[in-house]
This record gives structure tokens, sequence and C-alpha cells, in this order.
């Protein structure tokens, strides 16, 4: 789904990085410190997706597919 918000929160520090998904509803957030962490996907029309807890080592690329439920985003 294209144009889609995503965050990711530290969660240790709480520090927040945004992005948002591309034309193929993929999406990339570079440089994130190794840590735990929230992943938010809030697309208009679709509840409000959170991934807990993936954890991100040192030097790798993590893959986090999100299924989107319809109904009221909150």
């Amino acid at each position: 789904m294209p144009g889609v918000p995503v965050e990711a929160q530290n969660v240790a520090t709480n520090d927040i990085s945004r992005t948002t998904t591309n034309e193929t509803g993929y999406y990339a957030v570079p440089v994130l410190p190794i840590g735990m962490y929230l992943v938010t996907v809030s697309p208009t029309g679709f509840k409000k997706a959170v991934r807990s807890n993936p954890e991100l080592p040192g030097g790798d690329q993590v893959h986090q597919d999100v299924k989107m439920a319809v109904g009221a985003g909150t």
C-alpha cells in the first residue's frame, strides 16, 4: 500500500524514526541503532497496526510485513 506512514520507536530510548511506504508498499528506516523497536503502521481507512519488539541486530536488515485490517483509523 503506497503512502502509508510508518514509525519505528526504540523501546529503550523512546526515539521515533518516521518514514512512508513507497509506490509498491515497501518501507525502509535507515541507520537505526541496535535495539528493540515498536513498528507502527497507520494508513487511512485501516486500523493501526503495531509490531512489538522486532529486534534490530547490528549491521542487519529486518524484514517486517504488516497485515492491515479494514476499519476506522484511530
